[in-house]
């Protein structure tokens, strides 16, 4: 992530910007689902359990939920998607640009280091199976992966039998995930390491609170607050800074350099900056996966128009919820978009078939 581009991008898209503010607090997929359905009187849903829903046109099932995962998507395609590395390949055998990245088990670290000597850029060091930013080390290099290893293997809390490592060159510009819903593009959102921005008059600690504050008030990032801990005032220090310190007005101070949401980050609705070839880009990333067919996809940029964007990842489960409330921006609705998709869809098969029946019914009366 580079910190001074995405500061400059934040002055120059966001900085004005007012925080968004939500009348609806709904924060689950299931309750956005059941008040999204309600528009279509032909059809219906059940929850098979407290966080599966099944969407029924007519009587017969067409889609739903399990948790976030979108059910048109298959087994296989989640299986797939799962495995960081596989995806990798699948995204390199369709051409669709990504990072060339390296898989080791938990004991394979010397092989892991010699890997590491014999490159110049950093690298990025992240667990193959967890989400959520968990585990994700940045700026990794023979000096410091041993830590970093260390790092990483914690995020798995327990037994590392089985774990899996991989290390990914660490690409110039900023993240952001791009969600595809049945195969087209539907949001991107920008999502900011935690920080705050000084005002010349308040301190770190003043403005944390104030910043927690209006999380609290944000039906999805009200989970997330930006933690006062022992690892922020060790950042804080680093940088010559504590938490008394007055920041002058206007300077962006970042708390990490993972763009993790969980650990107080900030979301950014930027669909209205990002070019059609970024949008195209997810969705060829979301093609590439056999019976995939929605997906965040998380993809490092240099400009709005980059033409040399890569995909990073595929998260078959991708948070629908964020991109109801972002903390700045157009607030976005893919669960209404794929329930519409999937009326829409159902509408035109029962068409088809009705036409087939009088197809056939004209046939055998002749």
């Amino acid at each position: 992530m580079d910190i001074n581009l995405l500061k400059d991008t934040l002055i120059e898209h966001f900085n004005d910007t007012v925080v968004n503010q939500y009348d609806s607090h709904m924060d689950s997929v299931p309750e956005i689902a059941k008040e999204a359905i309600k528009k279509f009187d032909d059809m219906k849903y059940e929850m098979a359990s407290p966080s599966k829903i099944v969407f029924y046109y007519r009587g017969r099932e067409v889609g739903g939920f399990n948790g976030q995962n979108i059910m048109t998507n298959k087994k296989e395609g989640t299986r797939i998607a799962r495995d960081k590395y596989k995806t990798e390949q699948y995204l390199m055998e369709k051409k669709v640009a990504t990072t060339k990245s390296f898989i080791y088990d938990a004991n394979q670290f010397e092989e892991a280091k010699k890997e590491l000597e014999k490159h110049t850029m950093p690298f990025v060091i992240k667990p193959y199976n967890l989400s959520s930013g968990k585990g994700v080390v940045m700026n990794v290099n023979p000096e410091n992966v041993s830590e970093a290893w260390l790092n990483c293997l914690k995020a798995y809390e327990g037994s590392t039998d089985g774990a899996q490592v991989i290390i990914q060159p660490q690409l110039p510009g900023i993240e952001a995930r791009f969600l595809v819903i049945n195969e087209h593009f539907s949001s991107a959102i920008l999502r900011v390491p935690a920080n705050i921005t000084g005002d010349g008059n308040s301190t770190i600690r003043e403005l944390i609170k104030c910043k927690n504050h209006l999380r609290k008030q944000n039906p999805h990032l009200k989970k997330f607050m930006i933690p006062l801990n022992l690892q922020l005032e060790s950042y804080l220090t680093d940088i010559d800074l504590n938490l008394d310190s007055v920041v002058q007005k206007n300077r962006v101070i970042f708390f990490t350099s993972v763009s993790n949401v969980a650990l107080g980050g900030d979301t950014l609705e930027i669909s209205h900056l990002v070019s059609d070839n970024l949008k195209r880009l997810a969705e060829s990333a979301v093609e590439a996966v056999p019976h995939l067919k929605s997906a965040g996809v998380d993809i490092m940029f240099s400009r709005f128009n980059d033409e040399e964007a890569k995909v990073l990842e595929l998260n078959h489960a991708a948070n629908l919820v964020m991109h109801y409330y972002p903390w700045k921006g157009t607030p976005k609705q893919p669960i209404h978009d794929y329930i519409n998709d999937i009326y829409e869809e159902a509408q035109r098969e029962k068409k088809s078939f009705g036409r087939l029946k009088k197809f056939i019914r004209k046939r055998l009366n002749n």
